[in-house]
Formats: C-alpha cells, sequence, structure tokens
C-alpha cells in the first residue's frame, strides 16, 4: 500500500514538473511566433523586454505557490497577512520591471525607437492586476493539490481500516466450537476410531481454511470445499439426530470470493435447526449452492429452533458480520434476504462475483 502511494505521489509531481515546463517554454516562445506591426518577426533585443513580463509571472507564481500559500494560509490561516504580503509583492515586481525596461529601452536598446511612456503609479496598477490573477492562479492550483492529497490520504485511510476490519471479522472463529467438536471427536475415538479419524481430518481442514488462509480473495472452489468439510464435521456431530443435504456445485466456475463467507448462514443453519432437546424430531438442514453467468446464489434452510442468546454453540462470526462484510466487499452487488415460515427458516444469498 505505502508501495502503491509513494509511486502515485511520484508520478503526480513529475506530471506536474513536465506540464510547468511545457506552460512556461510555450509561453517563453509565443513573442517569436507573433508578427509585429510591420509584418517582421520580434528581433532578439526586443524579446528581452517580451520574456520579462512572463519570468515576472513565474517569479510571482513560485513564489506564492510554494511558499505565502503554505505559510500564510494553510499554516498560520491568515488571509488578511497573505493580500498584503502580496501587495508589497506587486508593487516591488512592479517598480522593478518599470525600472527594467526604462533602463533597457533607453540605455540597451537605444531611443531610436520611440515607445510609450506611463508614470509609475500606472505601471503599478496595469501589472498588478494581471499578477493578482497570476496570484489567484497559484491560490487555485494549491488548493486543488491540497485537497487531492487529502482525498489520497482519506481513500489510503478508509482502505487500511477496511482491510483491518476485514481481518478482525475473518479471524474469529470461537472457542465454543473448537471444544464442542474436539469433545465430539474424544468421544468418537471410544465408539468408532475411523470416524473419529474422518472427523480429525474434516477440522484439520477447516483450522488450515481459517487460519492461514489470509487472501482478499480466494477461489470458489476452495470455499465450497471448506464447506463441505464443515457439514461433514457437522454431520459427525449430530449423527442420525438431524437429516443434512448438501447439493454444491462440482467446481467454481473460475470465479473468487470472499472466504469465510457463507459460512454464517450454513453455521446458522446448524445451530438454530436442532431442536433444544436435541431429540432430532423433524430437524433438519438442506443447504443448495448455484453458479451461473458469474452470480452466486445460496439457499440455506432448516427446521426452526430459536435459541436463547445464552445459547453461544456457534463460532461467533455472525449474521450482524456477515451484513457488515458483505457491505464492504459486495456494495451495491447482493442480497441477503430472510424468512420464517411452517416451522422453515429460509435464508439466501446472492452475489454477483
Amino acid at each position: 500500500m505505502g508501495l502503491k502511494t509513494k509511486g502515485s505521489r511520484d508520478h503526480g509531481r513529475a506530471m506536474f514538473i513536465v506540464i510547468n515546463v511545457l506552460v512556461w517554454v510555450i509561453i517563453l516562445c509565443f513573442p517569436f511566433l507573433v508578427a509585429t506591426r510591420d509584418g517582421s518577426l520580434v528581433r532578439l533585443d526586443r524579446y528581452v523586454i517580451y520574456s520579462w513580463i512572463p519570468l515576472m509571472f513565474m517569479l510571482v507564481f513560485y513564489f506564492n505557490y510554494y511558499f505565502l500559500v503554505d505559510k500564510l494560509i494553510f499554516e498560520k490561516r491568515r488571509w488578511w497577512l497573505f493580500m498584503l504580503s502580496n501587495g508589497v509583492v506587486i508593487v516591488v515586481v512592479a517598480t522593478f520591471s518599470h525600472i527594467l525596461q526604462e533602463f533597457y529601452l533607453t540605455r540597451v536598446v537605444g531611443a531610436a525607437e520611440p515607445h510609450e511612456k506611463f508614470d509609475l503609479a500606472t505601471y503599478i496598477i496595469r501589472d498588478g492586476l494581471v499578477l493578482m490573477l497570476v496570484i489567484s492562479l497559484s491560490v487555485a492550483l494549491k488548493m486543488v493539490a491540497a485537497w487531492q492529497r487529502q482525498e489520497r490520504e482519506r481513500t489510503r485511510l478508509e482502505t487500511e481500516k477496511r482491510d483491518a476490519e476485514l481481518a478482525g471479522l475473518r479471524s474469529q472463529l470461537n472457542p465454543h466450537f473448537l471444544f464442542n467438536t474436539l469433545n465430539n471427536i474424544y468421544a468418537l475415538t471410544l465408539s468408532d476410531s475411523g470416524r473419529a479419524r474422518e472427523a480429525i481430518h474434516a477440522l484439520g481442514a477447516i483450522l488450515r481454511y481459517v487460519l492461514y488462509t489470509d487472501r482478499e480473495m480466494v477461489e470458489v472452489e476452495r470455499e465450497l470445499d471448506f464447506v463441505r468439510n464443515y457439514v461433514g464435521l457437522m454431520r459427525l456431530r449430530t449423527g442420525t439426530a438431524m437429516s443434512v443435504e448438501l447439493s454444491l456445485p462440482e467446481g467454481g466456475g473460475g470465479l473468487s470470493i470472499a472466504p469465510l463467507l457463507l459460512m454464517p448462514l450454513v453455521e446458522n443453519a446448524f445451530k438454530h435447526g436442532m431442536s433444544a432437546e436435541g431429540s432430532g424430531a423433524g430437524s433438519f438442514v438442506r443447504i443448495e449452492l448455484r453458479i451461473a453467468y458469474e452470480k452466486l446464489d445460496l439457499t440455506v434452510k432448516n427446521s426452526d429452533h430459536p435459541k436463547t442468546d445464552a445459547d453461544r454453540s456457534g463460532s461467533g462470526i455472525g449474521l450482524g458480520n456477515l451484513r457488515r462484510r458483505l457491505a464492504l466487499l459486495y456494495p451495491e452487488a447482493h442480497t441477503l434476504t430472510f424468512e420464517r415460515s411452517g416451522g422453515i427458516h429460509t435464508a439466501r444469498l446472492t452475489i454477483r462475483l
């Protein structure tokens, strides 16, 4: 992130330098492109006077851009001092310009060619009006540059905050889930060592995926394998007490998805699908996922046995965190709905991948 920001900043600075150089080269060369009244091009001795005007603009522009705007506006917020300072700059520059032109035209070029003469006040007023436009331009460009820097910084901070939040959401694996699973595996070792080995394998795959998947996106196929492992582990836990149906496509169509995004709905179905007494009468979970035209459609149905707040048998990732992740990762590209009807809870999630 830091390298990308630094690279963008260096590129922007380089573009600023190139544009400034091109603008001033065009301005300084402009007198050579315009014919005089008699149709001839400007003489080199006259070019000195013509070139002094853009050089004067350049001096005032960069003095404001790199010094006065930063010191008096951004740092001290003293507009009156900024205006007073520029008033002094205008008087000094216009006076010096007047003296320079008179000296050059009379002593260097000579008085062979008549030229208009104005008093000093007229020079100051005439040049001051133009210089005020130059000063205004420098302030406007500086404001725009500052605003762009603030926007880049705000975007960087928002991105870092989002990444940190997503990392926190992804890392939530409740110890109760691990303890309950380990207890079930321990019980299986006493009665069915084959199923216990299968449960340990499934738990290992789940932990590897949860703890070592640090990418922002993973292949959909990997996420589906994680769901299969989790459902397989839950089947071992519930045994014949719950009917479990799982329908997943064999592949992910080469698409990617944020990791652990499907987990909360699947886990929530197992948590609320089992009756409180654990008798299993009428308890079921049905999971169906389809992928078509780069759209994922997940439907999870379970028998509706609401749990109390004291029951924390799930992993704790939570539906609230799921909504937050969807809002961060798939804004305007997802729908999440819940429905209860006839003792059946239905959750449906669609995502444009």
